[in-house]
């Protein structure tokens, strides 16, 4: 009788510490999810430009430490935004460093307005440059979607369908790139 009480008693105490483990996994998954896994908003269609279809951008790109503003005409061949992101990654005709080999994934409008540009890896891995250059890099994508993407709100840049820290490990991009290159701009200002 008392063998069958102590197994008992051990049974219940490894089911009690199972149940605590379990409760502990989903009070973590619930109030700290991991890093990239929050809900994205609803996904918009983007107006779609016939291919063949001339379109004229407005481009920013960071050069001799400054945004420099050159027009393009390109073909559309899809939304708008897709054409600038691709447009961005080729550089300046005059010649400007970008980080090579960055492929756009996608791109889609929250219902939030948002504009989420999803680049690959490239973007951060072949990223080689300081504060300032990561600072005007991140300026001249979101001026060149703000300028031709009518109707978004702001930027959100993803790598690979994840949200990432830095690009360079100098500016965060937790959050939209209106508020980043806002924050940065008004720091240096008053330095």
């Amino acid at each position: 009788m008392k063998a069958g009480r102590g197994a008992l008693g051990i049974f219940l105490i490894i089911l009690l510490v199972a149940g605590v483990a379990a409760g502990f996994v989903y009070y973590l998954k619930t109030y700290f999810p991991p890093k990239g896994a929050a809900e994205a908003p609803l996904k918009q269609p983007l107006e779609a430009k016939p291919k063949g279809e001339l379109m004229h951008l407005k481009m920013y790109y960071p050069a001799a430490g400054r945004l420099m503003v050159e027009d393009r005409l390109t073909d559309a061949g899809g939304p708008p935004s897709e054409a600038v992101v691709r447009e961005f990654f080729k550089g300046a005709s005059g010649g400007s460093h970008m980080p090579e080999g960055v492929r756009l994934l996608g791109i889609y409008q929250g219902e939030d307005g948002i504009l989420y540009v999803n680049l690959s890896d490239e973007v951060s891995r072949n990223f080689h440059g300081d504060a300032m250059y990561e600072f005007l890099l991140l300026s001249g994508i979101y001026e060149s979607l703000m300028s031709n993407a009518h109707g978004a709100a702001d930027v959100k840049l993803l790598v690979d369908g994840r949200e990432i820290d830095s690009l360079g490990g100098h500016l965060l991009l937790l959050h939209p790139l209106g508020e980043t290159v806002t924050q940065a701009d008004e720091e240096a200002s008053n330095e």
